[in-house]
């Protein structure tokens, strides 16, 4: 594999990154959604999103080959992080890229040694798996609930105490 590198999201690097979040969006939560609930989840994965949030959330690339592999978005609130999106592009998934990312995110000066909550869908054990090897342990759910009203597949709630 080419060599990997992270570092945080830059103006120019806006438009892959949304198109990034969209697909891999699209590739892993659309079943049982109304067209209404696809459009309002994309709307918080566009160009305009992450142009709003550049300068206050904590977003970081991981970038193969000069593209966009990934990324990692990070909220600092109080005095703890959440964690809000985790995507690997499909073709990139694998490789130690997802891990790549939180472990940076979560050793950056700005968000260490505080505490982490995440959400996360509780049919994606990969996933699951991947933030309990980071200690993350799961202390709830939450119903996801369709713009009509159903309840549809929970994500869990997981949290990791500062260390």
């Amino acid at each position: 594999m080419t060599p990997l590198s992270i570092a945080p999201l830059v103006a120019g690097q806006v438009s892959g990154l949304a198109a990034l979040a969209q697909q891999s969006w699209l590739a892993a939560f659309t079943e049982g959604l109304t067209e209404s609930d696809i459009r309002a989840a994309l709307a918080q994965r566009d160009q305009s999103y992450f142009e709003a949030v550049i300068d206050v959330h904590h977003i970081w690339l991981a970038v193969v080959a000069n593209d966009i592999a990934g990324f990692i978005e990070c909220q600092l609130q109080d005095e703890e992080v959440l964690i809000d999106k985790l995507y690997v592009a499909e073709r990139f998934q694998g490789q130690g890229i997802g891990k790549a990312l939180l472990a940076h995110a979560l050793n950056a000066k700005v968000l260490m040694n505080k505490a982490a909550e995440l959400d996360v869908w509780v049919d994606n054990p990969r996933a699951i798996a991947l933030y309990q090897s980071f200690g993350f342990k799961k202390i709830g759910e939450r119903p996801f609930v369709s713009s009509s009203g159903e309840a549809l597949s929970p994500d869990w709630i997981m949290r990791r105490d500062c260390i």
